[in-house]
């Protein structure tokens, strides 16, 4: 029993760490004088020089010597027909409906008539650089939300 109750104790001195207290104070060094100049002495200070500046070439961004192919939907001759309908037909209806919006005189909701002209420009421009599947997308929101304005 006493073996125990001592590697109790002797545990606990070490996890309290006890037994790692120094009893040698270290030495605390001496407050520093302030310098005093006497009346006849002139402090010289050295004044920074100027620093030469720096000459840095900025190279020039590299221009790219060709236009990166873009990734586009693979479309046979059928359903570039069909959505070349499909574009006409939903951009027609956009522009009607917008035609319908403004002659109404209805005031307000410009962030949509932006909007639905946004998308027609944009499905215009799609279908030009070929992108027939994107164009298609961008028409069918622009005669959905010009749907909405007559609402």
């Amino acid at each position: 029993m006493r073996t125990g109750v001592i590697g109790i104790v002797a545990s606990a001195i070490l996890i309290s760490g006890c037994h790692k207290q120094s009893s040698v104070a270290l030495p605390v060094p001496p407050p520093a004088q302030p310098r005093t100049v006497d009346s006849k002495q002139t402090v010289h200070r050295k004044q920074p020089r100027a620093k030469k500046p720096v000459e840095t070439a900025i190279a020039p961004a590299p221009q790219p010597s060709h236009e990166f192919p873009r990734l586009v939907d693979y479309v046979t001759d059928e359903q570039r027909q069909q959505y070349d309908r499909e574009i006409d037909a939903a951009l027609r209806t956009a522009e009607d409906n917008l035609t319908a919006f403004r002659s109404a005189g209805r005031p307000g909701r410009q962030k949509e008539v932006d909007r639905v002209e946004s998308l027609v420009r944009q499905s215009r421009q799609e279908r030009e650089s070929g992108d027939i599947a994107t164009a298609r997308k961008l028409a069918t929101m622009a005669r959905v939300v010009s749907e909405t304005l007559n609402r």
